[in-house]
């Protein structure tokens, strides 16, 4: 039997997400991509990425040239759909005007068409991009979906009930492993013997939340799921900026605060009325630049 590496969550991104701290953050993005070109050749064995290869689908010409770069060097057996990152308006009828759609034209990528049966190595594989819905009469190996899909706790307030995977399983009984993207946390879910949900998680710790997260590519093998760990650093991830916005928070409703309290002159403009509110309150010269500015937009 062969093998098929499974990941999800790429958010190949142009800017350094605010909690990692890395001094090159392209190089940071070029070593997981490193190391899962080297499983594929280790298991020779393609790639599956449930989804979501951009953080936006409109991504920098630099970005895109670093992710083709990379992303040939799988020699044709990186494979993907789109997540909701990837598709402009999160629509994927507008795929077309997409970085993602760039690296299927450039070769880096092969595209999963939705709803369409595909033989890799030997398994039966159908997939379904973000905005896809998937008919209930579906007999495969493996199913990919980007979709989500929670165990235990739902992830958010409000998070709709059919991402239970337990409700998933049922939906799909004649599927032998369902992977999942969109949700950045990790889990596998059995219920009985012969099926199971992977929901891979992100490829990259992207939030402050994640400092202890393991990410990892999931080997499946067509009887068990094997993980093999990305090689990360540390000490990259802080919370410092969640700190500064709290207390950026509270100076804002302070701000706001102070004007509500204050007595403007009906007869006036509100940019008279603001500018002596300034001159009577003592505030930054930053934050008079950046009202002054602001008002010069409207």
């Amino acid at each position: 039997m062969s093998n098929i590496i499974l990941i999800a969550d790429l958010h190949l991104s142009d800017l350094r997400p605010v909690a990692r701290q890395d001094k090159n953050w392209f190089k940071a993005m070029a070593r997981p991509l490193e190391f899962l070109d080297n499983l594929s050749v280790d298991y020779n064995a393609p790639v599956i990425c449930a989804g979501d290869v951009f953080d936006r689908w409109k991504a920098s010409p630099e970005l895109i040239s670093f992710a083709i770069k990379y992303l040939k060097r799988f020699n044709h057996r990186f494979l993907s759909i789109a997540g909701q990152h990837d598709q402009p308006q999160h629509n994927m009828e507008l795929l077309r005007k997409s970085a993602y759609t760039t690296l299927m034209k450039a070769g880096a990528i092969t595209h999963l068409t939705g709803n369409e049966y595909r033989n890799i190595g030997d398994f039966k594989v159908i997939s379904f991009s973000y905005g896809e819905d998937p008919p209930k009469e579906i007999e495969a190996d493996i199913m990919v979906m980007h979709r989500m899909v929670w165990n235990g706790r739902p992830p958010y307030p409000g998070a709709p009930s059919e991402g239970n995977a337990r409700l998933v399983l049922k939906e799909f009984p004649n599927v032998k492993l369902i992977v999942t993207g969109d949700n950045h946390k990790p889990f596998t879910y059995t219920e009985h013997v012969g099926q199971t949900i992977l929901n891979c998680g992100s490829v990259m710790r992207m939030d402050a939340d994640q400092i202890d997260y393991k990410p990892a590519a999931w080997v499946w093998d067509g009887k068990k799921l094997t993980q093999e760990y990305f090689p990360i650093d540390e000490d990259v991830l802080t919370r410092t900026h969640i700190d500064n916005e709290k207390e950026r928070d509270n100076r804002i409703e302070e701000f706001i605060a102070k004007i509500s309290n204050s007595k403007f002159a009906s007869g006036l403009s509100f940019e008279t009325n603001l500018k002596r509110w300034l001159e009577t309150n003592h505030i930054s010269k930053e934050i008079e630049q950046i009202l002054y500015q602001a008002m010069e937009n409207v």
